[in-house]
């Protein structure tokens, strides 16, 4: 049995209070052989995925906390800015960083609006 580095862990998000905020197709910027900053789509299993912003009211947390995932599921119809979101799970984290700026990375298998799914939301 090979061990492997825990790499990102599970996130329990019961209470959390997820606000969606902006959705874009979700790009990788990379620099060519000639140094220029290069977009090209994310895409995982063919399935381009989907940048999402939210902003979260965490229980026990005074500030509001802005997260940002990438979906490879559609995102429902409809979703305005500000419309309350379930996070379907589990949700996990794991940290990145480069140059000067560090946080975490959140995956999640889709968003749907509050109190519409019957399948196992993040942390339920």
């Amino acid at each position: 049995m090979a061990i492997s580095p825990v790499d990102s862990v599970p996130v329990d998000v019961t209470g959390w209070d997820v606000r969606i905020i902006d959705s874009r197709p979700a790009v990788r910027r990379e620099r060519n052989g000639a140094g220029e900053w290069v977009e090209t789509p994310k895409v995982r299993d063919g399935v381009a995925g989907v940048e999402i912003d939210c902003l979260a009211a965490i229980p026990g947390i005074e500030s509001r906390r802005s997260l940002k995932f990438t979906l490879y599921t559609p995102i429902p119809d409809g979703l305005e800015a500000f419309t309350p979101v379930g996070l379907v799970g589990p949700v996990m984290a794991a940290p990145w960083a480069t140059g000067t700026r560090s946080g975490l990375w959140f995956e999640v298998s889709g968003i749907e609006p509050v109190g519409t799914s019957t399948r196992r939301r993040g942390g339920e």
